[in-house]
């Protein structure tokens, strides 16, 4: 095939692909939206070039308005982005998505960048770097090198081609000089075909070049012989745009005379030079293109010769005068190109005229400014969504639209990453960071500092001048989720079930600032009830909840005070025996795994061992053993249930049978304990449609037993009568369980969930929360749990705690002071008023602030609020809130400061969070915004 043919060839592919590309643009509808940014750069040469906390208006891929006026027509969805900066797509004057074509000839003018482009190149690469419109040139090399094209990235859809053909690339540099020799070889070499010498080509040196071209146009427009001169002839006479590229300041002059002599409109790009020779460019009105070499991608070593030339940023302080834009050097990465052009700051230059030459000059020169290089109505819509300012380093491209479309995000496939930056970031009493920024990646922080790192996927967040960033708040008592509910649940059971995403009460809390509260419910149980810590905000239950059980609670304040104290430590010793098995076994798996990673064979047998769970039959007569008339009432029941039931009694542990309708149809096993005081609780292994068995619990005493039966939400009445001491026999025979699994690894104990609150105290996981008000029981409760016990503590509502504090503050108890109002705050002690949380912290107890409401929590700042003005410091009710909260119920690992390795909940206030005037202007929680 000749060289006629390729082109063709060529000329036919690229019109297919550029029909494809066509089919591609059209396929992607583009969307109506708005976005509302902080900072909006037009790139505009009229009208206002910077645009604060403005909208763009898109309609049907076009810029419809752009300006502060936020009157977005019904129904049109609206981005908001109060920290981004949006700038027009970037237009690159220069790209390599093209190579130089690989054609001996130095007048190419036949040669089309257009044939080399694959319009279904994936183009996210340009995108990230914020290009959205690039050249492409057929090549450096060649006196006349050929014919550019006008490209638009599509991201995953290719490349879209604005212009096929843009320009006509002259090269006036000493890249031109000394072409190879030309040589035509239609017939092969043999004994009557003598090779001939090949037709040398010019130019030899400067002088040549105009030469050299004059006398190619003036050979083209008379009878041109080849393609090259017949599309040489076409676009002199066309009058398309010349682009000449060229450095040396004598070639830029060359350059200069060129175009005003034969009468044509172009630019120059290169320029390494043209701070020497501006005011000639300046006179000529002739715009350049002047391309950094930044140094981003290599070292040049220019040893010592003294003709070398670098482009030097310190030279566009020369270049004010001119329609300039600015790109990168042949061989740079076009990922550097808005960073290159952002070090004109040191030659002076303005942030909007930086942006100017790489959006709106750019696409002028290219001739493709009537759709793009600036936010403009009619303009395509075009648009960058930058993370902070176009010419800062920090600054990284988070979202782009073409035409219209979202044709790239950052981040996608990478985790989230957020940064907050400026306000005064509060770490604790006296420490304070001023202008400091946080990093949160994956929803926990990953640094705090004057000056931390900014990922170029992250999302940046920029607090209003005068803010106070502080950790989400702490409610350390409330009922969220329960609608009023007074139900006293037992230790087996948690509330946290009953989390899900978060609705409307949830979100009220968070968007107050309170970011996790203490979950308990309105009663507690006799023998204690769970409390949670729970986020206000997540996408699920896994997001949300931080610890299933951060307190055992109880209610001691309708207790005998002489009584208090046996019966906290007799809930506490039933586990004690429980928390030993699990010590145990973290023991002997300590040991196994140590042999196994010592090359040891572990001891025990390769079969597995077992230990019995139970007998045929228990020793009796006893408070349980023997035969009951059990009844069921009370509820939605329109009538009693009555039916036999046999109980054997083993130690503290009982198991039993329903032997007879119209209680079950099936003997249907039951298991649970008797304590020393004669409190029974246990479980019927019935199947129920969420899969959790009925519980039981009561008290049993001279063969009678009270109490109640909880069936999902349904409470029951259970009563029962003993009718029969003796053991009955049931067919339950010894039960087995392995104790060992493979290669003798031991087996975790069996999980008893009404001990498993028990055993998180005794493990230092969680706290006792007792609710005591007098000071004969506030003193039982501490010096049983906290003395005694040696048991972390924390005290509700305490309300003679002054009484005792001495020995509250030996013990290191911390104190819940609930519903701290004006009207439950201020209170009359004897002869004084008295304001509970300011006195208890000036004797050195821990204070933390619990609502007791439910979505009425977000009123928590407001208690802050006047206990500052009670007299307690600003700084110490913020510690009582987050940090000092988070360490009583020990979930200071997860939330209550901003650290690294904490979660990122995180509340940006106006000011400080206890000044009359503060507001909270936004919450995160876990790095996720939440949203109004």
């Amino acid at each position: 095939m000749n060289r006629l043919t390729r082109v063709i060839s060529r000329t036919s592919a690229s019109a297919f692909g550029m029909l494809a590309a066509a089919a591609l643009t059209a396929s992607a509808s583009a969307q109506d939206f708005a976005i509302h940014a902080g900072k909006i750069f037009t790139g505009a040469e009229r009208g206002p070039s910077l645009i604060e906390n403005g909208y763009v208006l898109v309609r049907d891929g076009k810029i419809v308005s752009v300006g502060t006026d936020a009157s977005i027509p019904p129904g049109i969805p609206v981005l908001e982005m109060p920290d981004a900066t949006l700038m027009p797509g970037i237009v690159s004057v220069s790209s390599n998505v093209t190579s130089a074509h690989r054609g001996d000839e130095s007048i190419g003018a036949g040669y089309s960048a257009a044939d080399a482009v694959d319009p279904f190149t994936d183009s996210r690469a340009f995108l990230e770097a914020g290009i959205t419109t690039m050249h492409a040139s057929p090549g450096w090399h060649r006196l006349i090198s050929g014919r550019g094209a006008v490209l638009r990235a599509r991201g995953e859809d290719g490349i879209e081609f604005l212009l096929d053909e843009s320009d006509l690339t002259l090269n006036l540099s000493g890249n031109a000089d000394n072409p190879p020799v030309l040589e035509t070889l239609l017939i092969a070499p043999g004994a009557d075909n003598e090779i001939e010498p090949g037709t040398p080509q010019r130019p030899g040196g400067r002088m040549g070049r105009n030469l050299a071209i004059k006398e190619a146009v003036a050979s083209a427009l008379d009878a041109p012989e080849n393609i090259h001169e017949m599309q040489l002839a076409h676009h002199w006479r066309a009058g398309t745009t010349l682009r000449i590229q060229s450095d040396d300041a004598g070639d830029l002059v060359s350059a200069i005379n060129f175009l005003e002599t034969n009468g044509k409109r172009g630019y120059i790009v290169g320029g390494t030079e043209a701070a020497k020779v501006a005011d000639r460019l300046a006179q000529a009105n002739i715009p350049l293109a002047y391309a950094l070499n930044p140094g981003f991608d290599g070292l040049d070593n220019l040893g010592d010769d003294p003709d070398a030339h670098v482009p030097s940023v310190a030279d566009l302080a020369a270049l004010t005068e001119l329609d300039l834009a600015i790109t990168v050097r042949p061989g740079t990465s076009l990922s550097q190109l808005r960073l290159a052009a952002a070090t004109a700051l040191r030659a002076g230059v303005s942030e909007e005229r930086i942006v100017e030459s790489l959006t709106r000059v750019p696409a002028e020169l290219l001739g493709v400014d009537d759709r793009v290089g600036s936010l403009e109505p009619g303009k395509d819509a075009d648009i960058l969504v930058l993370s902070g300012s176009p010419a800062s380093t920090n600054a990284h491209v988070r979202r782009v639209f073409v035409g219209g479309n979202s044709a790239f995000k950052a981040g996608a496939g990478a985790g989230d990453s957020v940064v907050i930056k400026g306000g005064t970031i509060w770490l604790a009493p006296g420490e304070e960071i001023e202008n400091g920024s946080i990093l949160i990646e994956d929803g926990r922080i990953a640094a705090v500092g004057r000056r931390v790192a900014q990922p170029p996927s992250a999302r940046v967040v920029n607090a209003n001048p005068g803010s106070f960033i502080v950790p989400g708040l702490i409610d350390s008592l409330n009922r969220l989720g329960l609608d009023g509910d007074p139900t006293d649940l037992r230790p087996e059971l948690s509330m946290t079930k009953l989390i899900g995403a978060p609705d409307i009460s949830d979100a009220r809390l968070a968007r107050a600032g309170v970011t996790t509260v203490v979950q308990a419910p309105y009663r507690f149980n006799s023998r204690g009830s769970r409390a949670s810590a729970i986020k206000t905000f997540g996408a699920g239950r896994d997001d949300r909840v931080i610890d299933d059980t951060v307190a055992l609670a109880f209610d001691m304040t309708r207790l005998d005070p002489r009584d208090i104290g046996r019966r906290l430590k007799q809930r506490v010793e039933a586990g004690e025996a429980y928390a030993k098995e699990w010590a145990d076994w973290r023991e002997k798996l300590e040991a196994w795994e140590a042999e196994r990673a010592a090359g040891k064979t572990p001891a025990g047998s390769s079969e597995p061992e077992t230990e019995s769970t139970g007998g045929d039959e228990a020793a009796g007569p006893d408070p349980m053993t023997g035969t009951w008339q059990a009844t069921i009432s009370g509820g939605p029941l329109p009538n009693d249930l009555s039916g036999p039931v046999a109980i054997n009694l083993d130690g503290e542990e009982f198991e039993g049978r329903m032997l007879a309708q119209p209680i079950a149809s099936q003997p249907h096993r039951i298991v649970g304990t008797l304590e020393s005081d004669g409190t029974v609780n246990g479980q019927i292994e019935i199947e129920t449609p969420n899969g959790n068995f009925p519980q039981f619990n009561g008290t049993v005493a001279n063969d009678l037993f009270e109490g109640e039966l909880a069936f999902g939400p349904l409470t029951l009445d259970l009563s029962g009568e003993r009718t029969s001491t003796d053991a009955v026999q049931f067919s339950v025979g010894k039960r087995e369980r392995r104790t060992t699994g493979k290669d003798g690894e031991p087996l975790p104990p069996l999980v008893k969930h009404e001990l498993e609150p028990i055993r998180a105290v005794l493990e230092g996981r969680s706290a006792v929360f007792v609710r005591a008000d007098r000071a004969a029981a506030i003193e039982a409760t501490v010096r049983t749990i906290a003395g005694e016990l040696e048991l972390p503590l924390v005290l509700l509502g305490a309300r003679e705690a002054y009484e005792v504090a001495d020995l509250i503050e030996k013990h290191n108890v911390g104190v819940v002071v609930q519903n701290a109002l004006p009207r439950t705050l201020n209170r009359r002690e004897i002869t004084r008023n008295y304001v509970q949380p300011v006195d208890l912290s000036r004797r050195g107890i821990p204070v933390a602030f619990g609502t007791g409401a439910e979505d009425g929590g977000r009123a928590l700042p407001m208690i802050g609020l006047h206990a500052v003005e009670r007299g307690l410091g600003p700084d110490q009710t913020l510690w009582a809130m987050t940090a000092g909260a988070a360490k009583l119920f020990k979930i200071d690992d997860r939330v209550g400061s901003i650290e690294p390795g904490k979660d990122g909940d995180i509340v940006i206030f106006s000011g400080h969070p206890f000044e009359t005037g503060s507001t909270v202007e936004r919450v995160f929680v876990s790095g996720e915004e939440v949203r109004p």
